[in-house]
């Protein structure tokens, strides 16, 4: 079916042709290739869709065709960890959209851990994650206006935890997580590794409750280095409404990159 054709069909004043045209994006699904643009044109269609029974039917149809499109694209891991990211298939423009944000620090050099940060927008395609917006919050003097924390449903922070100073979805984290990474400390930001830097502040820590503390530490040898990140994601209550927090965390901002 040519693509000019589908849209006539579910713009159809006949019902039954508007019914049979979804059920043809589903059954020939891997013959019709639709853009991000004309995948939001058929929501708009469905928006306006005023019998009950048609807009319910396309519905289901457009969120297989959509589900399919990604499915052989995507690998696994990422579709999971990144799902609360994804908006429900109707929210697009409108006000009550869900929203979610990717942030990352930066200093006054503008750096820290805004190049994972930009590898992320890479790889999350627009068309999926169009509900997400990317922030650079500054070190010393973050500004959390902006980013609309009170309206986000979920939010993926790029690096130490420590270093999103008054946050307050940070400031909503569990005390006590699995896996830790130390404060964020002015003396060992951004410094070589060293074996004081390692005990202090380089390492991931893993608290296990009925045994000590295990800690996975930063090193540098002549040929090779080896780090460590965390790959969390967790659900907070905040604001009387449930985040999605996912963090992307590094020992080091090598092992941000890592993460990321």
């Amino acid at each position: 079916m040519e693509l000019r054709t589908l849209f006539d069909q579910v713009g159809s004043r006949d019902l039954t042709k508007r019914k049979n045209a979804w059920n043809t994006l589903f059954q020939k699904r891997s013959e019709i290739l639709l853009d991000h643009s004309e995948i939001q044109e058929l929501r708009t269609v469905l928006i306006d869709e005023e019998d009950l029974d048609v807009r319910s039917f396309g519905t289901l149809c457009l969120d297989h065709y959509v589900e399919w499109k990604r499915s052989g694209a995507e690998d696994t891991l990422q579709d999971w960890l990144f799902k609360p990211f994804v908006p429900p298939l109707f929210s697009a423009g409108s006000a009550h959209s869900p929203k979610s944000a990717v942030i990352a620090v930066c200093d006054h050099q503008h750096i820290r851990d805004v190049q994972p940060q930009v590898m992320l927008a890479r790889f999350l395609p627009s068309d999926r994650y169009h509900a997400t917006e990317f922030h650079q919050i500054s070190l010393r003097d973050p500004q959390w206006e902006p980013v609309a924390l009170d309206e986000l449903s979920a939010v993926c922070f790029v690096g130490r935890p420590g270093m999103f100073h008054n946050c307050k979805l940070i400031d909503a984290l569990p005390p006590e997580l699995r896996f830790s990474l130390p404060a964020d400390d002015d003396e060992w930001r951004g410094k070589p590794l060293s074996s004081e830097s390692v005990d202090r502040y380089h390492h991931v820590r893993q608290n296990r409750p009925n045994a000590g503390p295990m800690f996975y530490a930063a090193r540098e040898e002549a040929t090779r280095r080896t780090d460590y990140a965390l790959v969390q994601r967790l659900r907070i209550n905040y604001g009387g409404h449930h985040v999605a927090v996912l963090i992307l965390a590094g020992a080091t901002s090598l092992g941000t990159c890592g993460a990321a």
